[in-house]
């Protein structure tokens, strides 16, 4: 009789700490709305991305939120190095929070498209 009841017990417990938990967020800026108002730029490459990411065991370990988005930002530079006369515009900021029982993943994506100034 108590056989099944630990057997279920022990499904239900490892089900729990196997299964995960996942969070988004994000933010929009656009640090040049002023110059682009004016129709004086093209596109050059639309929705660049860069990542970043961070573990954490039992709550130790990672850095902090600025830091992967700094991290992410350079990332996405390295892939894409500006030239002359480009710009990162419409940049969005992404986080992903990935939790399981005592490990979270935090996941942070910059994307961003690339204008050229005439």
């Amino acid at each position: 009789m108590r056989k099944p009841f630990y057997q279920l017990l022990v499904a239900f417990s490892l089900v729990m700490m196997l299964g995960s938990c996942a969070l988004h967020q994000g933010v929009t800026t656009n640090a040049t709305v002023t110059v682009l108002e004016k129709a004086n730029f093209t596109y050059v490459h639309r929705q660049v991305e860069g990542k970043s990411s961070v573990q954490y065991i039992v709550g130790f370990g990672g850095l902090r939120r600025q830091a992967l988005v700094d991290e992410a930002k350079r990332d996405l530079m390295r892939r894409m190095p500006l030239s002359d006369n480009q710009a990162l515009a419409n940049m969005t900021v992404n986080f992903k929070t990935s939790c399981y029982v005592l490990y979270e993943v935090i996941e942070c994506t910059v994307v961003a498209d690339i204008i050229e100034f005439n």
